[in-house]
């Protein structure tokens, strides 16, 4: 029994090991990636510019009671025929696996998605000024684009193949995936116009991605990772999202407004 013991202190360690190299072991701040590449912007033309500008607010937090857990517990790594452990998190600011050697707490998704929504509505051309909560015109413009937060999940699978840790770290060798990583976000946007105090225009941003990580490719480069990477997959889930909704607000407000004139 001591011996068993003792050998599973040893593969839990070694499990611990592989994940930090994985993942990476840089300390510092976790940052929210936006825009990932500036040419990827929904950009109209000059011509498209309306004349009249949009302030935005900052956006609402309602994702609702705080759910991480261990779908199987980490302690499992050790056991026969189970295919992976699982870790699912709706807060990505405060995930941290039960067996990471650090825990970060320096994600602010409020302000880094307001942030970055007022980045894409600015690059659209749709409006003459796009301005924020911190402007003097602020509370004088008629056009204020705010939005709620419903949801922005991770899960994170480290890979067993039922061969438990040392087997999955064997096939790892030969270029199987150690680790899964998948995120979702769901944004509601909403244009309210100030003169009639009506929303004018809402619109559902719905995304999901992620990627496969082994010895061989994306190492550290995680959904959650401790470097200026992380943040990377949401934030383009986010830029794919907002280019689809620059597009149906360019239909549905302003090419509608026009036609009707």
């Amino acid at each position: 029994m001591v011996f068993r013991n003792k050998t599973n202190k040893k593969l839990i360690l070694l499990v611990i090991v592989i994940l930090i190299v994985l993942t990476g072991c840089n300390t510092g701040e976790k940052y929210f990636t936006y825009p990932i590449e500036r040419k990827s912007f929904t950009s109209f033309s000059n011509e498209n510019k309306n004349n009249i500008s949009v302030a935005v607010a900052p956006f609402v937090d309602k994702r609702g009671k705080i759910t991480i857990k261990a779908t199987i517990p980490s302690s499992a790594i050790v056991l026969p025929l189970l295919p992976f452990v699982q870790h699912d998190s709706d807060r990505p600011e405060r995930n941290s696996l039960r067996f990471e050697a650090v825990k970060f707490n320096h994600y602010k998704i409020c302000e880094d998605i307001t942030n970055a929504v007022t980045i894409s509505i600015r690059n659209s051309n749709l409006f003459k000024e796009t301005v924020d909560r911190s402007s003097e015109k602020y509370n004088s413009i008629n056009y204020v684009l705010y939005g709620k937060i419903n949801k922005l999940s991770y899960r994170n699978r480290f890979m067993l193949y039922g061969l438990t840790c040392v087997g999955s770290v064997i096939l790892g060798t030969v270029g199987f995936p150690i680790y899964t990583h998948h995120g979702e976000i769901d944004i509601d946007l909403f244009l309210y116009d100030r003169s009639t105090r009506k929303n004018i225009w809402c619109y559902k941003i719905k995304e999901d991605g992620g990627k496969l990580q082994g010895f061989y490719y994306n190492i550290g480069r995680s959904i959650i990772t401790a470097n200026p990477k992380m943040g990377e997959e949401y934030g383009e889930m986010l830029q794919a999202g907002m280019n689809k909704a620059v597009h149906n607000m360019k239909e549905n407000v302003f090419q509608a407004t026009n036609n009707k004139k």
